[in-house]
């Protein structure tokens, strides 16, 4: 899915004056699922450029073909670690399987 977000700024009249908008670089996305569920994200440059940079770190000791279901898994690895970054991750862990276990 790719959404497109205005970058540039302009300048446009308010009340007779010349105002200056700045540009947005980021911006919530709602996607709907096949399901139905709605899911909102962050969608923009900064965002996606700072996942790629956690990404390359995260995949630069470990050698996986392209392609491959262990480059699906460590890519969905470092996105979850990613999502919870500032939270202790054990914490995160058990919050997880309790509702793994749950269904």
């Amino acid at each position: 899915m790719k959404k497109k977000l205005a970058v540039n700024g302009k300048v446009v009249k308010k009340n007779g004056q010349c105002v200056w908008i700045r540009p947005k670089y980021t911006k919530k996305f709602t996607h709907e699922l096949p399901a139905g569920k709605k899911i909102i994200r962050m969608g923009g440059a900064q965002i996606i450029d700072r996942f790629w940079s956690h990404l390359r770190g995260f995949m630069k000791f470990r050698q996986v073909k392209v392609g491959s279901a262990q480059t699906s898994v460590r890519t969905r690895s470092a996105q979850w670690d990613y999502w919870r970054r500032d939270q202790d991750l054990w914490v995160e862990t058990g919050k997880r399987l309790k509702r793994l276990a749950k269904k």
